[in-house]
């Protein structure tokens, strides 16, 4: 199975800081002061954003590190607008990631449907034993650039295209949704929710030690949803290194004791996501709001997610 291979299950689916929280003025701050309020902006590592003035793929320097990133956004004022960031899956750098995911998901017309800023951003190309240099977030080395990396995108959203801050939301395919889980619990006091698609925490990869990605508590309470390919979800087919059911539960173990609302899909399609999950991650992002507690608590989940419950 090559590396590409990781992402097509997924690609084949059609589909300074500003004064106030929600980057406009400090006039409303005092409207709601019993209302939580995320992590101030913080300020950017290398001085300047990617290009904002249109939507698109642009490269710029992130703690010392040359990123691609595709900011993408409909026509029109962006003012206001919730921010959903996607972690794309492992690939090779001679896969374009961001292109690849891209045009592969059609995220131009995601962030048009949503309607949000979606941000896609590019990980580091890192060595891995067995498999070579590949595109790899900081899940079993260092995360301190791409959590950095979050940080200045972060910023950038909010501050050049007047995004939500409060709307703030973290979604990943495989080694895109562990990186999610990193982000979920070093960044939790930024997140209004968060979307793995075959993700999970702790995980041992043979002649690298481990194991890896051990789960922290979050800072901050934030709703997950998980979802998971049943026993064929694993990488790679056939000699399997990380078996993300396993992954998944690990995570939805520590959330569960530590309180955090979160919803568990099961499906049997292997490593690859559902129309349905992909459809139900949509609805997800676009529910939820830093502090405000998630409404699926009270309206529950629908019939059609069956496949889906509470972890209780």
């Amino acid at each position: 199975m090559t590396l590409r291979l990781l992402l097509l299950p997924l690609l084949a689916l059609a589909v300074g800081c500003p004064a106030s929280p929600n980057g406009g003025n400090d006039d409303d701050d005092d409207s709601t002061p019993d209302v939580p309020q995320p992590a101030g902006l913080a300020e950017l590592s290398d001085g300047e954003c990617p290009g904002t003035n249109a939507s698109g793929i642009s490269t710029f320097s992130s703690d010392g590190f040359e990123r691609k990133v595709a900011v993408l956004f409909p026509d029109g004022d962006t003012e206001g607008m919730p921010i959903v960031f996607f972690f794309h899956g492992l690939m090779t750098p001679a896969d374009n990631p961001v292109e690849s995911t891209v045009n592969g998901l059609n995220l131009q017309g995601l962030a048009d449907s949503l309607p949000a800023i979606v941000i896609a951003p590019e990980s580091r190309p890192l060595a891995m034993p067995l498999v070579g240099e590949v595109s790899l977030w900081g899940i079993m080395g260092d995360p301190d650039p791409d959590l950095v990396l979050f940080d200045d995108l972060r910023t950038c959203a909010v501050d050049r295209l007047g995004g939500d801050i409060r709307k703030l939301s973290v979604m990943g395919f495989s080694g895109g949704a562990l990186w999610t889980s990193q982000v979920l619990m070093s960044r939790a006091d930024t997140l209004a929710s968060a979307v793995e698609f075959s993700g999970g925490a702790e995980l041992d990869v043979p002649m690298d030690g481990g194991p890896f990605l051990l789960y922290e508590s979050p800072a901050e309470q934030t709703p997950v949803l998980m979802t998971s390919g049943g026993a064929s979800d694993v990488w790679p087919q056939g000699f399997t290194i990380i078996d993300f059911n396993e992954t998944t539960d690990t995570l939805q173990g520590g959330l569960r004791l530590d309180g955090h609302f979160a919803v568990r899909c099961r499906h049997e399609s292997g490593h690859t996501v559902p129309q349905n999950g992909w459809s139900f991650g949509q609805e997800w992002v676009m529910a939820h709001e830093y502090g405000v507690d998630t409404p699926y608590r009270t309206e529950g989940i629908s019939s059609q997610e069956s496949w889906c419950e509470l972890v209780e």
